[in-house]
């Protein structure tokens, strides 16, 4: 396992990522929180696999922090108000809303639980964290081929126009592709697009690596004449 801190909860609230980087804070474990600029489009991308601010933790600390973080949002969740917009939801909603953490967020899943207990609407907790984690560990995703096909355009044009820009833009964009991860609860680093993707990935970093290079070689070429 890693010696270097990794990224443990990806958020797109700075509050809520900073309230959280207090919490462990208290329990003296040490955190980092980043706020990386945003290179992609998300029309590119699809939905966006790393948001606006992530907490960066040891991996020996992942199961410690995971038992603090989940403690404060069932706090947290335990003094949300009825006039919550969950509160709204019906049975089956709300079951959806436990069954789909990923998709609503921690404090949805521990206000949904909540109100499951209130109704008095029985469920089966373990279940629901191993459905969260296979599925965390198993829908890898794929880029949309019609902005794949639009880098390779690019990237082609940049060998008949060597302009600088499309070559550094097309590595960005296969780096990305072939290096964005996912952390899994337990500390393991999953890679979030599937292979296909990823070996677009690793040919667009070989093609714009010949295409810095052939842009090197013409201002060589114009230097000398």
């Amino acid at each position: 396992m890693s010696d270097k801190p990794i990224v443990f909860k990806s958020l797109s609230n700075i509050e809520e990522a900073e309230k959280i980087g207090e919490e462990l804070a208290l329990h003296h474990i040490a955190y980092e929180i980043e706020s990386p600029p945003q290179l992609l489009d998300r029309n590119f991308i699809g939905e966006q696999p790393m948001p606006e601010h992530y907490i960066k933790l040891l991996p020996s600390d992942f199961t410690r922090a995971n038992e603090i973080v989940e403690s404060l949002y069932k706090n947290i969740a335990a003094t949300v108000g009825k006039d919550y917009y969950l509160y709204d939801f019906s049975d089956e909603q709300v079951l959806d809303v436990v069954n789909h953490k990923s998709e609503w967020g921690d404090l949805n899943y521990y206000v949904a639980l909540e109100i499951l207990v209130k109704r008095g609407i029985p469920y089966d907790k373990q279940l629901t964290n191993v459905l969260e984690e296979e599925a965390a560990a198993i829908v890898p995703q794929p880029a949309k081929p019609f902005y794949l096909l639009l880098v390779y355009i690019i990237l082609a044009v940049s060998f008949i126009r060597p302009y600088p820009y499309f070559s550094i833009g097309g590595l960005i964009v296969g780096l990305f592709l072939y290096g964005a991860s996912k952390t899994l609860k337990n500390g393991t680093r999953i890679s979030y697009y599937n292979p296909n993707t990823r070996k677009n990935g690793m040919i667009i970093i070989a093609v714009s690596i010949l295409s810095i290079l052939w842009f090197i070689f013409r201002l060589i070429t114009l230097a000398n004449n």
